[in-house]
């Protein structure tokens, strides 16, 4: 008998060879949600950004004879970040790119169209320099160039579209990229602040690399403020200045709206010399964590999800709108390294606890996350207060080791009263009141 043979057989990547941006996706999550930049899925969505132009980029000011950086806000910046977005899938084919005006509007939360075209301006007017070397897939350039080149285009329906094309070694740089970091797309609509969308991609890229205790990552204060397109002299550089009008809201800026990691420290560093001046910047970031959505998920069986679903049913929990979908009880099991039928029976525990006493605090952090809950389960949803109750799953219940068996509830109904007036009822206070209602009984 002949052996089979497999005609749509793929031969497995070799892994001594190193993945490089050419050979990657690029992007993670679905594009298409950006139109919805306040969305939970647009939140998601991320796009790989090679260390070489992080690390490398400065903004050009006008003592160099270019455009100066400071006409680039935040809504061009943004619109920036969303072009290379769409870009990046079809980087390794295309040299131009085509995106329509009306997605740039839905990103960007804009309605005139001639702000659009002043954007396409700013972007235009920003330039740029990049210390790329030969390791970085290209040879080295002492050259500024545009960030983007862009043009409008009427399409024969009528529609407008950008077109728009980036210098070939930048195109060349993310195709080469072998260290890269996940860049949030969403929070670029977001910032207030126009120094946020320069510094956030610096902290992104520490906060993606591997660490066991959270590093700080210390930054000479000038090459800061030049890589953030600071407009200074060099060697005059008022901190004071810097830090309020520049660091100090744009921290504030991606603590207010990035998800993937936090800003745990931010420390000036004074040098010797005389007047003590600040030399270097010290920031200390959490790692960076990967939304739920791009977890693997928990192998379930079929036998698994109607056992799930049973037990849930059993409980008296809607599959609807009470319970999370499979899929993402499977990635929460991933999480938590256990089984998706255990994440389901953990999350119902929670819901039935905090029903019984709204105001008493579950968490393992004991900060009234139950409360917190059930509200976001009311105004938003399963799937939203399920991820809040993932960022401290593990329980600390004060009543269960109060040992009550009586199957009186009036223990109860004193509780929520002595609950109602604090904010933050601590477990001592509550075991000491609860003994004293069963050493009067």
């Amino acid at each position: 008998m002949p052996a089979p043979t497999f005609k749509n057989f793929i031969r497995r990547a070799d892994r001594s060879i190193p993945l490089t941006g050419a050979t990657r996706c690029g992007v993670h999550g679905d594009l298409k949600s950006l139109l919805e930049p306040r969305s939970d899925r647009a939140a998601c969505v991320a796009v790989d950004m090679p260390g070489a132009m992080i690390k490398t980029i400065k903004y050009l000011s006008a003592s160099r004879g270019e455009s100066p950086a400071q006409g680039m806000g935040t809504k061009a910046h943004a619109m920036y970040e969303f072009l290379m977005a769409f870009a990046r899938k079809d980087l390794g084919r295309q040299t131009t790119f085509a995106v329509p005006f009306a997605d740039v509007k839905k990103f960007l939360q804009v309605d005139r169209m001639d702000r659009i075209r002043e954007y396409m301006t700013a972007i235009g007017n920003t330039w740029v320099s990049y210390d790329f070397t030969d390791k970085d897939g290209v040879q080295k350039i002492d050259r500024a160039f545009p960030l983007l080149q862009c043009a409008e285009e009427v399409g024969a329906n009528g529609k407008r579209h950008i077109r728009y094309s980036m210098h070939t070694d930048v195109r060349a740089v993310i195709l080469a990229a072998k260290s890269y970091t996940w860049k949030e797309i969403a929070p670029f609509s977001k910032f207030q602040c126009k120094y946020a969308p320069r510094l956030y991609p610096i902290l992104a890229y520490r906060a993606g690399m591997s660490f066991e205790k959270p590093a700080p990552l210390i930054i000479n204060t000038e090459e800061l403020a030049s890589q953030l397109g600071w407009n200074f002299e060099p060697g005059k550089l008022k901190y004071s200045h810097f830090e309020s009008r520049c660091l100090l809201p744009a921290l504030k800026d991606i603590a207010d709206h990035v998800k993937r990691f936090r800003v745990l420290g931010y420390t000036p560093i004074h040098g010797s010399m005389r007047g003590r001046p600040i030399i270097k910047i010290s920031f200390t970031v959490s790692q960076a964590e990967r939304p739920l959505e791009q977890r693997q998920k928990m192998h379930t069986t079929a036998a698994e999800k109607r056992i799930l679903q049973a037990l849930m049913e059993r409980r008296g929990l809607s599959m609807q709108t009470e319970v999370p979908a499979i899929d993402t009880l499977a990635r929460a099991a991933t999480v938590l390294e256990t089984s998706t039928i255990a994440v389901a029976q953990r999350w119902a525990e929670v819901l039935e606890r905090a029903r019984e006493v709204p105001a008493l605090a579950f968490s393992s952090k004991g900060d009234g996350i139950d409360g917190d809950i059930l509200q976001l389960l009311k105004s938003r949803g399963v799937g939203a207060a399920f991820e809040l109750w993932l960022t401290d799953p593990e329980p600390c219940d004060p009543l269960a080791a109060i040992g009550i068996n009586d199957g009186s509830m009036k223990w109860m109904q004193d509780v929520e009263k002595f609950v109602e007036g604090m904010v933050k009822p601590r477990v001592d206070d509550l075991n000491e009141y609860l003994a004293s209602i069963l050493d009067a009984a």
